[in-house]
């Protein structure tokens, strides 16, 4: 039998902790395989607490399959991520917090607790209202090819970070 994949880490109580928690810093955990286990909880702790913000915004992706994205991503009230669009369907889950959604003519406000779905290439802008946490899957179809997207220029946006940019998860 394959045992599963765990990016936790057994601690000395006995609790799971995520890779990294101990020392501070984020060490690689698997993000494929046939089985994961992920101590969302866990992760978040390591999140807010790195120094690895970009600007008010931090993302961990927690699986990497070939058409299937999980991220993590913590946004501090205010912070945006601008306009864009994915190649797969997004999913966005409020874990906590609030966020508004730009999409078309169109904005959504959502709270923890709450999903909202956007279909494959639809444009859309994220907003943080409050702190918020949010649980991104990203579908691609079967066959899709997925390459980079292209990353804006320093001078477009001298904040910005593959790590909290949705857009090079196409």
């Amino acid at each position: 039998m394959q045992e599963a994949m765990s990016n936790t880490q057994s601690t000395e109580g006995g609790g799971a902790q995520p890779f990294g928690f101990l020392t501070g810093t984020r060490l690689p955990i698997p993000t494929g395989g046939p089985v994961l286990s992920i101590d969302l909880a866990g992760a978040l702790r390591l999140m807010q607490h790195e120094q690895r913000w970009s600007g008010n915004r931090n993302a961990m992706i927690l699986i990497k399959h070939r058409d299937l994205r999980l991220v993590l991503s913590a946004l501090r009230a205010g912070a945006r991520l601008a306009q864009h669009n994915v190649r797969g369907t997004v999913l966005l889950q409020v874990l906590k917090g609030k966020i508004r959604v730009g999409f078309l003519d169109a904005v959504l406000e959502a709270s923890a607790g709450e999903v909202v779905s956007l279909d494959a290439n639809l444009g859309h802008e994220v907003k943080a209202l409050e702190d918020a946490v949010l649980l991104i899957a990203i579908a691609w179809p079967e066959g899709s090819r997925l390459t980079p997207a292209t990353p804006p220029s320093q001078a477009e946006d001298p904040f910005w970070d593959w790590r909290a940019d949705e857009s090079v998860w196409n």
